[in-house]
């Protein structure tokens, strides 16, 4: 896919901080080296609030994409703004950290003269090189 085409589309990347438009639904993911017996996210606001946590139960290994409705535990919608999702999986009853995938919509494309991968402009997610997208949405 050349670089150029992804203007204006939305990737996923790693990363933990997500910037989330009231009314609207978050897509992300998490990669998982292994199988885990449980899967849990949690989504935390700007002061680290926890807001929401979505159990997404036992997953295999590869990404697992989930959708954040936008609403806090209470079913209420939470305003815009910038929040934290962190992954947790258990095997066997230990739980551990895993890596968390958020979304972020290319804005501009810097292509580099000297053979370098060409750079995305994220936004607020900043400039990543074309090869940290994990997906394209």
């Amino acid at each position: 896919m050349q670089a150029s085409t992804l203007v204006g589309r939305t990737v996923l990347i790693e990363g933990d901080s997500a910037q989330h438009a009231q009314g609207s639904q978050y897509r992300a993911g998490v990669k998982l080296d292994a199988s885990v017996d449980n899967l849990v996210v949690n989504i935390f606001d700007a002061s680290g609030q926890q807001v929401q946590q979505l159990n997404l139960g036992a997953q295999s290994p590869g990404t697992t994409n989930f959708v954040w409705d936008g609403k806090d535990s209470n079913g209420n919608e939470v305003p815009s703004g910038n929040y934290s999702v962190k992954a947790i999986g258990t095997i066997s009853g230990d739980e551990f950290s895993l890596s968390t995938l958020v979304n972020a919509k290319v804005e501009s494309v810097t292509l580099s003269g000297n053979g370098q991968e060409p750079l995305l402009n994220l936004g607020a997610a900043g400039l990543v090189s074309i090869n940290q997208v994990s997906e394209v949405m």
